[in-house]
């Protein structure tokens, strides 16, 4: 995002102010899809805006997801990710249905797919809907959150994670840090 003449990384944070040598990264990393997706899904869901919500929270999925796995397809690192650090998605009937029919149906159809439903009146996460699931924006918020941590205190803590995270970091902002690196150099 840009403000002014600063190109921000996470709110908060230039992409001149990364220090790719701190353990700090994954924090900033943190930050951004905090301040970017998961904050403006929160201040959604206390609205009850569950569909931009939900919108909100699958896209951070698809971003830690590609973290996660980056090589793999689309889908494929979604529903791994699903399955793997959500809970509640961690049958693969469930995590494949909210990749196909909520996500891919919010990210490219503006609707959720074959009788899947968004709803805040449901108590839990998810659960069997008449044609596919029904997901409550507020449960799945929470769940993305705690794995955004987890997945980010890992990398924190492990030296072969944190290589991993910044050559990926470095590779998917190239353009906007080689835009950096020219201001630095001159």
């Amino acid at each position: 995002m840009k403000i002014g003449e600063f190109l921000y990384f996470a709110p908060g944070i230039a992409f001149a102010d990364i220090d790719f040598r701190e353990k700090s990264l994954p924090d900033q990393y943190a930050r951004r899809i905090e301040g970017f997706y998961l904050a403006p899904a929160n201040a959604l869901v206390k609205e009850r805006h569950g569909f931009a919500a939900g919108l909100l929270i699958v896209c951070a999925i698809d971003a830690l997801g590609k973290v996660e796995s980056p090589d793999a397809s689309v889908g494929e690192r979604f529903k791994h990710y699903c399955r793997a650090r959500l809970p509640s998605f961690a049958n693969e009937a469930e995590s494949r249905q909210l990749y196909e029919l909520f996500r891919n149906g919010t990210v490219h159809e503006a609707r959720v797919k074959d009788g899947t439903e968004i709803t805040f009146e449901s108590g839990v996460c998810v659960e069997t809907a008449p044609g596919g699931i029904r997901v409550n924006p507020q449960y799945l918020l929470e769940e993305v959150r705690s794995a955004l941590f987890t997945q980010m205190e890992e990398i924190r803590n492990n030296d072969d994670s944190l290589k991993r995270f910044k050559k990926y970091l470095l590779q998917q902002f190239h353009t906007e840090l080689e835009g950096i690196n020219t201001r630095i150099q001159q």
